[in-house]
Protein backbone atom coordinates (compact mmCIF):
# COMPACT_ATOMS: atom_id res chain seq x y z
CA UNK A 1 0.00 0.00 0.00
CA UNK A 2 1.20 3.45 -0.82
CA UNK A 3 2.04 5.06 2.53
CA UNK A 4 1.26 8.51 1.13
CA UNK A 5 -2.42 7.56 1.01
CA UNK A 6 -2.51 5.95 4.46
CA UNK A 7 -4.32 7.63 7.34
CA UNK A 8 -3.34 6.45 10.81
CA UNK A 9 -5.56 6.24 13.88
CA UNK A 10 -3.50 9.06 15.36
CA UNK A 11 -4.40 11.24 12.39
CA UNK A 12 -8.09 10.53 13.01
CA UNK A 13 -8.06 11.36 16.73
CA UNK A 14 -8.84 15.10 16.40
CA UNK A 15 -11.74 14.32 14.04
CA UNK A 16 -13.08 11.59 16.33
CA UNK A 17 -12.75 13.81 19.39
CA UNK A 18 -14.61 16.66 17.68
CA UNK A 19 -17.32 14.32 16.49
CA UNK A 20 -17.74 12.99 20.02
CA UNK A 21 -18.17 16.50 21.36
CA UNK A 22 -20.74 17.26 18.69
CA UNK A 23 -22.78 14.03 18.92
CA UNK A 24 -24.19 14.59 22.37
CA UNK A 25 -27.77 13.72 23.16
CA UNK A 26 -28.65 17.39 23.58
CA UNK A 27 -27.05 18.32 20.26
CA UNK A 28 -28.82 15.52 18.38
CA UNK A 29 -32.18 16.40 19.87
CA UNK A 30 -31.62 20.06 19.04
CA UNK A 31 -30.76 19.37 15.40
CA UNK A 32 -33.81 17.10 15.07
CA UNK A 33 -36.05 19.73 16.62
CA UNK A 34 -37.80 21.73 13.93
CA UNK A 35 -37.78 24.78 16.21
CA UNK A 36 -34.00 24.95 15.68
CA UNK A 37 -34.57 25.08 11.93
CA UNK A 38 -37.54 27.42 12.21
CA UNK A 39 -35.24 29.85 14.05
CA UNK A 40 -33.00 29.87 10.95
CA UNK A 41 -36.02 30.54 8.71
CA UNK A 42 -36.41 27.00 7.25
CA UNK A 43 -39.73 25.19 6.87
CA UNK A 44 -40.04 21.47 7.64
CA UNK A 45 -39.52 20.25 4.09
CA UNK A 46 -36.38 22.33 3.47
CA UNK A 47 -35.05 21.39 6.91
CA UNK A 48 -35.40 17.71 6.10
CA UNK A 49 -33.59 18.15 2.78
CA UNK A 50 -30.63 19.98 4.34
CA UNK A 51 -30.43 17.60 7.28
CA UNK A 52 -30.44 14.52 5.03
CA UNK A 53 -27.53 16.10 3.12
CA UNK A 54 -25.57 16.33 6.38
CA UNK A 55 -25.95 20.02 7.23
CA UNK A 56 -26.76 21.52 10.60
CA UNK A 57 -29.25 24.37 10.80
CA UNK A 58 -26.52 26.99 11.23
CA UNK A 59 -24.45 25.52 8.37
CA UNK A 60 -27.48 25.48 6.07
CA UNK A 61 -28.28 29.08 6.97
CA UNK A 62 -24.70 30.13 6.19
CA UNK A 63 -24.88 28.55 2.74
CA UNK A 64 -28.33 29.97 2.00
CA UNK A 65 -26.94 33.41 2.82
CA UNK A 66 -23.81 32.91 0.70
CA UNK A 67 -23.56 34.47 -2.74
CA UNK A 68 -22.16 31.17 -4.00
CA UNK A 69 -25.67 29.63 -3.91
CA UNK A 70 -27.54 32.77 -5.01
CA UNK A 71 -28.32 31.52 -8.51
CA UNK A 72 -29.95 28.26 -7.41
CA UNK A 73 -33.51 27.81 -8.68
CA UNK A 74 -34.68 25.53 -5.86
CA UNK A 75 -33.74 24.36 -2.38
CA UNK A 76 -32.39 21.12 -3.84
CA UNK A 77 -30.21 23.02 -6.31
CA UNK A 78 -28.91 25.19 -3.48
CA UNK A 79 -27.94 22.08 -1.48
CA UNK A 80 -26.16 20.66 -4.54
CA UNK A 81 -24.19 23.87 -5.04
CA UNK A 82 -23.25 24.14 -1.38
CA UNK A 83 -22.14 20.49 -1.36
CA UNK A 84 -19.96 21.08 -4.43
CA UNK A 85 -18.22 24.02 -2.76
CA UNK A 86 -17.65 21.97 0.41
CA UNK A 87 -16.16 19.08 -1.59
CA UNK A 88 -13.87 21.62 -3.30
CA UNK A 89 -12.73 22.74 0.16
CA UNK A 90 -14.36 26.17 0.60
CA UNK A 91 -16.28 27.85 3.39
CA UNK A 92 -19.39 29.91 2.52
CA UNK A 93 -17.41 33.15 2.76
CA UNK A 94 -14.51 31.91 0.59
CA UNK A 95 -16.92 30.29 -1.87
CA UNK A 96 -18.79 33.58 -2.29
CA UNK A 97 -15.56 35.46 -3.05
CA UNK A 98 -14.39 32.93 -5.64
CA UNK A 99 -17.88 32.64 -7.11
CA UNK A 100 -17.81 36.38 -7.78
CA UNK A 101 -14.42 36.14 -9.52
CA UNK A 102 -15.59 33.22 -11.65
CA UNK A 103 -18.93 34.76 -12.59
CA UNK A 104 -18.05 34.51 -16.29
CA UNK A 105 -18.08 30.68 -15.99
CA UNK A 106 -21.04 28.35 -15.60
CA UNK A 107 -22.12 28.12 -11.96
CA UNK A 108 -21.67 24.34 -11.86
CA UNK A 109 -18.02 24.64 -12.94
CA UNK A 110 -16.99 27.30 -10.42
CA UNK A 111 -16.20 25.15 -7.33
CA UNK A 112 -13.67 22.92 -9.09
CA UNK A 113 -12.24 25.84 -11.09
CA UNK A 114 -11.69 27.73 -7.82
CA UNK A 115 -10.02 24.65 -6.35
CA UNK A 116 -7.74 24.48 -9.40
CA UNK A 117 -6.69 28.12 -8.99
CA UNK A 118 -5.96 27.66 -5.28
CA UNK A 119 -4.07 24.41 -5.90
CA UNK A 120 -1.88 26.29 -8.40
CA UNK A 121 -0.77 28.67 -5.65
CA UNK A 122 -2.92 31.66 -6.60
CA UNK A 123 -4.79 33.50 -3.86
CA UNK A 124 -7.91 35.57 -4.30
CA UNK A 125 -5.73 38.66 -4.60
CA UNK A 126 -3.31 37.32 -7.22
CA UNK A 127 -6.01 35.51 -9.19
CA UNK A 128 -8.15 38.63 -9.43
CA UNK A 129 -5.75 40.23 -11.94
CA UNK A 130 -5.92 37.33 -14.40
CA UNK A 131 -9.06 35.30 -13.84
CA UNK A 132 -11.35 37.09 -16.28
CA UNK A 133 -9.25 36.43 -19.38
CA UNK A 134 -6.72 33.73 -18.53
CA UNK A 135 -6.80 30.05 -17.71
CA UNK A 136 -4.89 28.81 -14.67
CA UNK A 137 -1.80 27.76 -16.61
CA UNK A 138 -1.27 31.10 -18.31
CA UNK A 139 -2.10 33.01 -15.13
CA UNK A 140 0.66 31.14 -13.26
CA UNK A 141 3.16 31.96 -16.02
CA UNK A 142 2.16 35.63 -15.99
CA UNK A 143 2.42 35.85 -12.21
CA UNK A 144 5.72 33.99 -12.01
CA UNK A 145 7.32 36.07 -14.76
CA UNK A 146 6.43 39.39 -13.14
CA UNK A 147 3.72 40.61 -15.50
CA UNK A 148 1.07 43.10 -14.43
CA UNK A 149 -2.30 43.38 -16.20
CA UNK A 150 -1.57 46.56 -18.19
CA UNK A 151 1.61 44.98 -19.62
CA UNK A 152 -0.32 41.88 -20.66
CA UNK A 153 -2.97 44.11 -22.24
CA UNK A 154 -0.33 46.06 -24.17
CA UNK A 155 1.19 42.85 -25.50
CA UNK A 156 -2.21 41.67 -26.69
CA UNK A 157 -2.88 44.95 -28.52
CA UNK A 158 0.57 44.85 -30.14
CA UNK A 159 -0.10 41.29 -31.30
CA UNK A 160 -3.45 42.26 -32.81
CA UNK A 161 -5.72 41.00 -30.02
CA UNK A 162 -5.04 37.26 -30.42
CA UNK A 163 -6.95 34.54 -28.58
CA UNK A 164 -5.62 33.64 -25.15
CA UNK A 165 -4.42 30.30 -26.50
CA UNK A 166 -2.47 31.85 -29.39
CA UNK A 167 0.95 30.09 -29.63
CA UNK A 168 2.94 33.29 -30.26
CA UNK A 169 1.31 34.98 -27.29
CA UNK A 170 2.00 32.04 -24.98
CA UNK A 171 5.59 31.78 -26.19
CA UNK A 172 6.29 35.46 -25.49
CA UNK A 173 4.65 35.40 -22.06
CA UNK A 174 6.64 32.30 -21.08
CA UNK A 175 9.91 33.52 -22.61
CA UNK A 176 11.37 34.63 -19.28
CA UNK A 177 12.29 38.13 -20.51
CA UNK A 178 11.40 40.98 -18.19
CA UNK A 179 7.95 42.20 -19.33
CA UNK A 180 9.13 45.79 -19.78
CA UNK A 181 12.06 44.69 -21.96
CA UNK A 182 9.89 42.37 -24.04
CA UNK A 183 7.34 45.12 -24.65
CA UNK A 184 10.15 47.45 -25.73
CA UNK A 185 11.27 44.93 -28.33
CA UNK A 186 7.77 44.20 -29.63
CA UNK A 187 6.90 47.91 -29.86
CA UNK A 188 10.13 48.55 -31.77
CA UNK A 189 9.46 45.67 -34.18
CA UNK A 190 12.54 43.63 -33.16
CA UNK A 191 12.64 40.11 -34.59
CA UNK A 192 11.94 37.67 -31.68
CA UNK A 193 15.07 35.75 -32.66
CA UNK A 194 17.11 38.85 -31.73
CA UNK A 195 15.61 39.43 -28.26
CA UNK A 196 18.52 37.59 -26.66
CA UNK A 197 21.04 39.79 -28.46
CA UNK A 198 19.35 42.93 -27.11
CA UNK A 199 19.31 41.42 -23.63
CA UNK A 200 23.06 40.83 -23.91
CA UNK A 201 23.56 44.51 -24.76
CA UNK A 202 21.57 45.48 -21.67
CA UNK A 203 23.64 43.17 -19.44
CA UNK A 204 26.77 44.80 -20.82
CA UNK A 205 25.47 48.17 -19.66
CA UNK A 206 24.60 49.46 -23.12
CA UNK A 207 21.87 52.12 -23.23
CA UNK A 208 19.55 50.75 -25.92
CA UNK A 209 16.48 52.85 -25.10
CA UNK A 210 17.19 55.64 -27.60
CA UNK A 211 17.74 53.20 -30.45
CA UNK A 212 14.57 51.26 -29.59
CA UNK A 213 12.68 54.56 -29.40
CA UNK A 214 13.90 55.51 -32.88
CA UNK A 215 12.89 52.11 -34.27
CA UNK A 216 9.45 52.44 -32.69
CA UNK A 217 9.00 55.92 -34.13
CA UNK A 218 9.55 54.54 -37.64
CA UNK A 219 6.65 52.11 -37.33
CA UNK A 220 3.23 53.03 -38.65
CA UNK A 221 0.30 52.14 -36.41
CA UNK A 222 -3.33 52.15 -37.39
CA UNK A 223 -5.46 54.65 -35.49
CA UNK A 224 -7.28 51.77 -33.78
CA UNK A 225 -4.08 50.23 -32.40
CA UNK A 226 -2.59 53.62 -31.50
CA UNK A 227 -5.70 54.59 -29.55
CA UNK A 228 -5.74 51.31 -27.62
CA UNK A 229 -2.03 51.56 -26.77
CA UNK A 230 -2.45 55.17 -25.71
CA UNK A 231 -5.40 54.23 -23.52
CA UNK A 232 -3.29 51.57 -21.76
CA UNK A 233 -0.33 53.95 -21.34
CA UNK A 234 -2.57 56.60 -19.78
CA UNK A 235 -4.12 54.11 -17.37
CA UNK A 236 -0.68 52.82 -16.32
CA UNK A 237 1.14 56.15 -16.11
CA UNK A 238 0.85 56.37 -12.32
CA UNK A 239 1.75 52.76 -11.70
CA UNK A 240 4.95 51.99 -9.77
CA UNK A 241 5.42 49.06 -12.15
CA UNK A 242 5.66 51.28 -15.23
CA UNK A 243 9.38 51.96 -15.74
CA UNK A 244 9.23 51.68 -19.52
CA UNK A 245 6.92 54.61 -20.20
CA UNK A 246 9.53 57.32 -20.61
CA UNK A 247 8.80 57.59 -24.31
CA UNK A 248 5.76 59.67 -25.27
CA UNK A 249 2.56 57.83 -25.93
CA UNK A 250 1.89 56.99 -29.54
CA UNK A 251 -1.12 59.20 -30.20
CA UNK A 252 -0.29 62.87 -30.55
CA UNK A 253 -1.31 64.97 -27.56
CA UNK A 254 -1.79 68.75 -27.65
CA UNK A 255 1.68 70.24 -27.32
CA UNK A 256 1.81 73.86 -26.07
CA UNK A 257 5.21 74.27 -27.75
CA UNK A 258 4.06 73.04 -31.17
CA UNK A 259 3.42 76.38 -32.87
CA UNK A 260 3.26 76.54 -36.65
CA UNK A 261 4.44 79.90 -37.98
CA UNK A 262 3.71 81.57 -41.31
CA UNK A 263 5.14 84.99 -42.19
CA UNK A 264 2.97 87.34 -44.19
CA UNK A 265 5.81 88.37 -46.51
CA UNK A 266 7.30 85.98 -49.04
CA UNK A 267 10.83 87.28 -48.36
CA UNK A 268 10.58 85.80 -44.85
CA UNK A 269 9.56 82.27 -45.85
CA UNK A 270 12.95 80.85 -44.81
CA UNK A 271 13.14 82.82 -41.56
CA UNK A 272 12.54 80.56 -38.53
CA UNK A 273 9.60 81.47 -36.36
CA UNK A 274 9.95 82.37 -32.68
CA UNK A 275 10.21 79.62 -30.04
CA UNK A 276 8.09 79.49 -26.92
CA UNK A 277 10.25 80.05 -23.83
CA UNK A 278 7.76 78.63 -21.34
CA UNK A 279 4.03 78.45 -20.75
CA UNK A 280 2.28 80.68 -18.25
CA UNK A 281 1.28 77.63 -16.25
CA UNK A 282 4.91 76.52 -15.96
CA UNK A 283 6.35 79.76 -14.70
CA UNK A 284 3.83 82.55 -14.89
CA UNK A 285 2.67 82.62 -11.29
CA UNK A 286 -0.90 83.23 -12.42
CA UNK A 287 -4.09 81.13 -12.56
CA UNK A 288 -4.45 79.49 -15.97
CA UNK A 289 -7.49 78.03 -17.72
CA UNK A 290 -7.70 76.20 -21.02
CA UNK A 291 -10.57 76.68 -23.40
CA UNK A 292 -12.85 79.71 -23.46
CA UNK A 293 -16.03 78.37 -21.94
CA UNK A 294 -18.91 79.05 -19.59
CA UNK A 295 -16.59 80.36 -16.84
CA UNK A 296 -16.10 83.62 -18.77
CA UNK A 297 -18.33 86.53 -17.82
CA UNK A 298 -18.40 88.51 -21.00
CA UNK A 299 -15.97 89.91 -23.47
CA UNK A 300 -14.29 87.80 -26.12
CA UNK A 301 -11.52 85.18 -26.01
CA UNK A 302 -8.88 87.72 -27.07
CA UNK A 303 -9.60 89.73 -23.89
CA UNK A 304 -8.70 86.76 -21.66
CA UNK A 305 -5.88 85.05 -23.57
CA UNK A 306 -2.32 85.21 -22.23
CA UNK A 307 0.06 86.19 -25.02
CA UNK A 308 2.55 83.36 -25.74
CA UNK A 309 5.98 84.06 -24.24
CA UNK A 310 8.10 83.92 -27.39
CA UNK A 311 11.84 84.45 -27.67
CA UNK A 312 12.09 87.07 -30.42
CA UNK A 313 15.61 87.19 -31.90
CA UNK A 314 17.68 89.91 -33.52
CA UNK A 315 17.65 87.88 -36.73
CA UNK A 316 13.87 87.99 -36.85
CA UNK A 317 13.79 91.72 -36.13
CA UNK A 318 16.24 92.41 -38.95
CA UNK A 319 14.34 90.19 -41.38
CA UNK A 320 10.99 91.83 -40.62
CA UNK A 321 12.46 95.33 -40.90
CA UNK A 322 14.08 94.56 -44.26
CA UNK A 323 10.82 93.10 -45.58
CA UNK A 324 8.89 96.20 -44.56
CA UNK A 325 11.59 98.49 -45.97
CA UNK A 326 11.15 96.75 -49.31
CA UNK A 327 7.45 97.64 -49.19
CA UNK A 328 7.51 101.17 -47.76
CA UNK A 329 11.08 102.48 -48.02
CA UNK A 330 12.90 104.28 -50.79
CA UNK A 331 15.97 106.48 -51.19
CA UNK A 332 14.43 109.27 -49.15
CA UNK A 333 12.41 107.19 -46.67
CA UNK A 334 13.63 104.79 -43.98
CA UNK A 335 11.44 102.44 -41.99
CA UNK A 336 11.32 102.10 -38.20
CA UNK A 337 9.38 99.26 -36.58
CA UNK A 338 8.29 98.55 -33.01
CA UNK A 339 9.77 95.39 -31.50
CA UNK A 340 8.91 92.78 -30.28
CA UNK A 341 5.64 92.23 -32.14
CA UNK A 342 2.33 92.53 -30.29
CA UNK A 343 0.09 89.46 -30.30
CA UNK A 344 -3.65 89.21 -30.82
CA UNK A 345 -5.67 85.99 -30.54
CA UNK A 346 -7.34 86.20 -33.91
CA UNK A 347 -9.42 83.03 -33.60
CA UNK A 348 -9.84 80.72 -30.61
CA UNK A 349 -10.14 77.59 -32.75
CA UNK A 350 -12.19 74.54 -31.93
CA UNK A 351 -11.58 70.90 -30.97
CA UNK A 352 -14.38 68.35 -30.98
CA UNK A 353 -14.18 64.84 -29.62
CA UNK A 354 -16.44 61.99 -28.58
CA UNK A 355 -16.00 59.21 -26.07
CA UNK A 356 -14.76 55.69 -26.61
CA UNK A 357 -17.62 53.18 -26.45
CA UNK A 358 -18.06 49.82 -24.81
CA UNK A 359 -19.79 46.89 -26.48
CA UNK A 360 -22.67 44.51 -25.75
CA UNK A 361 -20.44 42.73 -23.22
CA UNK A 362 -18.62 45.69 -21.63
CA UNK A 363 -20.34 48.82 -20.42
CA UNK A 364 -17.12 50.83 -20.62
CA UNK A 365 -14.39 50.77 -23.29
CA UNK A 366 -11.72 48.10 -22.91
CA UNK A 367 -8.57 48.35 -24.94
CA UNK A 368 -8.25 44.58 -25.31
CA UNK A 369 -11.79 44.01 -26.61
CA UNK A 370 -12.07 44.10 -30.38
CA UNK A 371 -15.79 44.93 -30.19
CA UNK A 372 -15.26 48.03 -28.02
CA UNK A 373 -14.84 51.06 -30.23
CA UNK A 374 -12.15 53.74 -29.80
CA UNK A 375 -13.19 57.35 -29.87
CA UNK A 376 -12.93 58.87 -33.35
CA UNK A 377 -9.99 61.12 -34.05
CA UNK A 378 -10.25 64.69 -32.79
CA UNK A 379 -11.55 67.23 -35.24
CA UNK A 380 -9.34 70.26 -34.64
CA UNK A 381 -9.60 73.78 -36.03
CA UNK A 382 -6.40 75.53 -34.99
CA UNK A 383 -6.32 78.69 -32.92
CA UNK A 384 -4.43 81.57 -34.55
CA UNK A 385 -2.33 84.33 -33.06
CA UNK A 386 -1.64 87.35 -35.31
CA UNK A 387 1.50 89.35 -34.59
CA UNK A 388 1.76 93.06 -35.41
CA UNK A 389 4.42 95.75 -35.46
CA UNK A 390 3.96 99.49 -35.77
CA UNK A 391 5.55 100.89 -38.92
CA UNK A 392 6.86 104.46 -38.88
CA UNK A 393 8.27 106.19 -41.95
CA UNK A 394 11.10 108.66 -41.55
CA UNK A 395 11.31 110.97 -44.60
CA UNK A 396 14.64 112.73 -45.02
CA UNK A 397 14.22 116.17 -46.63
CA UNK A 398 16.91 118.72 -47.30
CA UNK A 399 16.34 120.70 -44.15
CA UNK A 400 14.21 118.40 -41.96
CA UNK A 401 13.07 114.84 -41.12
CA UNK A 402 9.41 113.99 -41.14
CA UNK A 403 8.11 111.14 -38.88
CA UNK A 404 4.87 109.58 -40.07
CA UNK A 405 3.00 106.56 -38.61
CA UNK A 406 2.20 104.29 -41.51
CA UNK A 407 0.58 101.04 -40.36
CA UNK A 408 -0.06 98.49 -37.62
CA UNK A 409 1.34 95.74 -39.84
CA UNK A 410 0.44 92.03 -39.55
CA UNK A 411 3.76 90.23 -39.99
CA UNK A 412 3.24 86.69 -38.64
CA UNK A 413 0.49 84.14 -38.00
CA UNK A 414 1.12 81.46 -35.37
CA UNK A 415 -1.21 78.44 -35.21
CA UNK A 416 -1.60 76.21 -32.15
CA UNK A 417 -3.99 73.53 -30.92
CA UNK A 418 -6.89 75.41 -29.28
CA UNK A 419 -6.55 73.19 -26.19
CA UNK A 420 -3.15 74.80 -25.57
CA UNK A 421 -4.28 78.43 -25.51
CA UNK A 422 -3.91 79.75 -21.96
CA UNK A 423 -6.59 82.04 -20.55
CA UNK A 424 -6.85 84.23 -17.48
CA UNK A 425 -9.83 84.03 -15.13
CA UNK A 426 -10.28 87.81 -15.50
CA UNK A 427 -10.14 90.02 -18.55
CA UNK A 428 -6.63 91.19 -19.41
CA UNK A 429 -7.63 93.89 -21.88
Amino acid sequence: MNSSNHTSVTDKLPLITGLGQRLTDVWVRGERDYDTWFAEDFDEGDADDWRRAGFTASEAAAWVGADATFGASSNGARITMASAWIVAGFSPEAASAWDDLLAHHDAAERPMLAREWVASGLSLGTARAWIEREDVTTAVILENNGWVPWQRDMLDVLLGLPGTDDPQRLELIASGFAPGHLLDYVRAGVDPREFGWWERLRRQGQDVDDLLCTMEGQREWSYDIAFRLDWILDSAAGSPAAPHLRRPSILGKPDPYAFHHEYQYGELSDLPGPKLIETWRENGGVPVRWGFDEWSTGGCPEDYAYEPRFDWTDEQEQGVREALEAVYGDEETSVVISWPPEGSLWTEGHASSSEAEGCFEHEEFRATCESCRPAPAHQVEMAEWHWYVDVDLITHLEDEERDEFMEHAHVLTSSIDPRCVEYSEVALR
